[in-house]
């Protein structure tokens, strides 16, 4: 391949300096050489726990920070449940973007849709117009069988606003928190969004910190977290703390009183209606397990709903919240292996009692009396909710010491980490040539990167998912032979060409001696070693034995025993080691 383009060049070359023909006499006028250039990002890297992060956003303070308040909060999440782990070979990958990224990294790949998109208010949530036009937050995820990357759009018309930068940072890192944990539910369950589960999450998004006044009447107990300085306040994260707001009075009664059946008026008989509906509206949890874990679309906005489908809206959302946190971050362990199983399964299968009751080990009711008595016994100790049934309407869910901020510092980012990067994100959301040319035009031009392992085993990916395999494999084998690459698609690609090449070379039917089983076993064995262990790593396995009449050893017919049945979906797997001799 590199012949063949070199010599497209010479020709190109040579043909370009071929002299002009020009009449006789003619005058020749020589100009100066005119050197025309494109501005370039000045593209920063760093890596996080949970991230490879690459930024053209010219506020590394900002970016910085909203890294690591993002790394609290997934943390959290994840140690608290299974169901928030990114089971992925490589960490997650983040490109910050600027203005200037827009017709590159959105228009060209075809989705210059998504730098318009705007987050939109879950149920229970009030939202004025003029916050969410000063919010033009962006994320966007996509992921292949071995790891995920993420493009945050940041315009420069928002970095020039007003809006004070704890504010930023916080509704920021929410933002890609919350991607990532619901892309961890949707990687999980193989399916799309889990309704329910995301709207409780989303919930934490923030809502109008000037929220109208309650109208008179309205209950009793408050909402202290909802009264903090900055405008997204369902959420509240510092060095030392991470609180969740379970609800809001105050948005809630300003949904309730927008109602066209809700008493107006300061007459007697509006005032004794008015409080009927706030004793309803204060009312112990009574949703049933159908209402919010298989809510029914939503209306149009020309359907004026009623002041009692109004309050049977909120009270559903609630106890989806309530639902999510309590098995995320309060009940024990049983309960919380429960909590995951079900999301899994939960859009496989119908919901009911019966398939509720198998998972939990209890009908709805009796585990609503369960969560309830927990979060009523928080507020016991606090005059404004000790007798209110819903419990505080906040819940502190970690405490932080020092050691669990990761300490974050950008660099320069080197033409190889760029490219690599940047080819992912093309070739994960759907746009695998213009990849494929980012590669090699860095490989063309930077020698840093034709020496650097994790670029070259990236460009012989590539080439491989091209079916150019002569060069994938030089590629690969130049780079594993640096024994630096952490990434075991690559170790495994490496292994199948390997293999592809025995018997391309000897035939298909040819059974490998001890000496080439060894040479296609030696990557697999370090695809192992490395990370998560991946189903794939032990098909190729299997399939590389099924060639070859090499008594395979005891310890690894255990092994590929127990790793079918620990994968019983997986009939790939169950049919490769059924051909091993």
């Amino acid at each position: 391949m590199k012949l063949g383009s070199r010599a497209l060049l010479f020709l190109l070359v040579f043909a370009l300096a071929q002299p002009h023909g020009h009449a006789a006499n003619e005058d020749i006028v020589t100009l100066d050489t005119l050197t025309v250039s494109t501005p370039r990002h000045e593209w920063r890297y760093m890596r996080s726990p949970h991230f490879e992060i690459l930024s053209a956003v010219d506020n590394s303070k900002l970016i910085t920070r909203i890294m690591q308040r993002a790394e609290q909060i997934i943390s959290v999440f994840e140690q608290s449940n299974t169901l928030f782990r990114m089971r992925r070979e490589l960490p997650a990958k983040i490109i910050f973007i600027n203005d200037q990224g827009v017709e590159r990294y959105l228009v060209l790949a075809g989705k210059d849709g998504l730098q318009y998109a705007r987050d939109n208010p879950p149920p229970g949530v009030y939202l004025g117009r003029e916050a969410s036009d000063v919010r033009p937050i962006l994320v966007s995820g996509f992921y292949d069988s071995e790891q995920a990357v993420f493009l945050k759009f940041m315009p420069q018309a928002y970095l020039d606003n007003e809006t004070p930068f704890d504010e930023r940072v916080t509704e920021n890192a929410i933002d890609l928190a919350l991607n990532y944990l619901l892309m961890c539910v949707e990687i999980q369950a193989g399916c799309g969004s889990v309704l329910w589960l995301s709207t409780a999450l989303n919930s934490l998004r923030g809502h109008q910190q000037s929220t109208p006044p309650p109208p008179l009447g309205s209950p009793g107990f408050g909402s202290p977290i909802y009264r903090c300085k900055y405008r997204p306040a369902w959420f509240s994260i510092d060095d030392y703390e991470m609180s969740f707001g379970r609800y809001c009075v105050m948005c809630e009664t300003a949904l309730l009183s927008r109602a066209p059946d809700f008493p107006q008026g300061t007459s007697r008989d509006a005032i004794v209606n008015r409080r009927k509906i706030w004793r309803d509206f204060a009312l112990a949890p009574n949703a049933s397990l159908g209402e919010f874990l298989e809510p029914k679309p939503r209306k149009t906005r020309r359907v004026q709903r009623t002041v009692a489908s109004r309050n049977a809206s909120i009270i559903v959302a609630r106890e989806a919240r309530d639902f999510v946190y309590y098995c995320t971050f309060a009940a024990d362990d049983k309960i919380r292996e429960a909590f995951a199983r079900f999301v899994v399964n939960t859009n496989k299968q119908r919901t009911n009692e019966s398939v509720f009751k198998e998972y939990f080990g209890m009908d709805y009711d009796t585990f609503r009396a369960r969560m309830y008595d927990f979060f009523g016994q928080l507020g016991k100790n606090d005059p404004e909710f000790k007798d209110n049934p819903w419990g505080p309407c906040a819940i502190v869910v970690a405490k932080f010491t020092r050691n669990d901020i990761p300490s974050l510092k950008f660099r320069p980012a080197r033409r190889s980490e760029t490219t690599r990067i940047v080819s992912d994100w093309f070739a994960l959301c759907g746009a695998r040539d213009m990849a494929r040319q980012v590669l090699l035009k860095t490989n063309d031009e930077s020698v840093h990167a034709r020496n650097d392992p994790e670029f070259i085993a990236a460009l012989g990916l590539s080439e491989a998912a091209h079916g150019r395999k002569y060069s994938a494999a030089a590629m690969l084998e130049k780079a594993m032979a640096s024994q630096k690459v952490v990434r075991p698609t690559a170790w495994r690609m490496l292994s199948r060409l390997r293999l592809e090449n025995l018997l391309a070379l000897k035939g298909e039917k040819h059974r490998l001696t001890k000496d080439e089983l060894d040479t296609v076993i030696e990557p697999l064995v370090e695809a192992l070693k490395q990370g998560v262990e991946s189903q794939q790593t032990y098909v190729q396995f299997a399939q590389a034995w099924a060639h070859t009449d090499v008594k395979l050893p005891r310890e690894y017919i255990d092994l590929l025993a127990a790793r079918v049945r620990a994968w019983p979906e997986n009939a790939e797997l169950r049919d490769a080691v059924g051909k091993i001799r």
